[in-house]
């Protein structure tokens, strides 16, 4: 358990910003942090809920599925904030998609990779972890695709690099890796 705390911290020190991802605004009045926090209310318990899972998950599958989750969260909200034009939360929300992509399920189906042997039943959950996550972050890509006029506006473009590269990640996670080769000696 103890090795997994520093995996805890940085995810939460990646998700915790997540929940107040409104773009440089001044500080809000009370009435505004209440709406805020009543709009972020499920983004927040699913934060919270998926923290709380990272933290008892026995093995790297099991925060790899954890994570896998909370992207798919992830990825509604911004779906929902291009579709209310809130390119500010739309870009903020894609970094914080990509860096779980990457630091959450990426590298935790890595180390599973490593561990699972090839072949085995568990090799399944691997894939089916890899698919879901993929096929949840490729239709948020084609939204912000399709939104042309608002590629250029406030970072949607670097956004969907950003999705681009995390997605990619998670596809090239199962990867085994090529043992070194020896080289010969005279």
């Amino acid at each position: 358990m103890k090795r997994f705390v520093p995996l805890l911290a940085v995810c939460i020190t990646v998700l915790v910003p997540v929940a107040g991802a409104q773009g440089p605004v001044p500080p809000p009045d009370d009435a505004m942090r209440a709406r805020l926090f009543q709009r972020n209310h499920d983004l927040i318990r699913t934060l919270v809920k998926g923290g709380l899972r990272l933290a008892s998950a026995e093995d790297a599958l099991q925060r790899a599925e954890c994570c896998s989750g909370v992207a798919e969260h992830l990825a509604t909200e911004i779906q929902q904030a291009f579709l209310n034009h809130e390119q500010g939360r739309v870009a903020e929300l894609g970094l914080h998609l990509r860096a779980l992509l990457e630091t959450g399920v990426a590298a935790n189906l890595s180390t599973a990779r490593k561990q699972i042997p090839v072949g085995s039943t568990l090799e399944k959950t691997l894939r089916e972890v890899r698919d879901r996550t993929t096929h949840v972050v490729e239709p948020l890509e084609e939204q912000l695709l399709s939104g042309t006029d608002a590629l250029d506006e406030q970072g949607i473009r670097h956004t969907l690099k950003a999705l681009q590269v995390g997605r990619a990640e998670v596809e090239k996670a199962l990867q085994i890796p090529m043992p070194a080769r020896e080289s010969a000696q005279p």
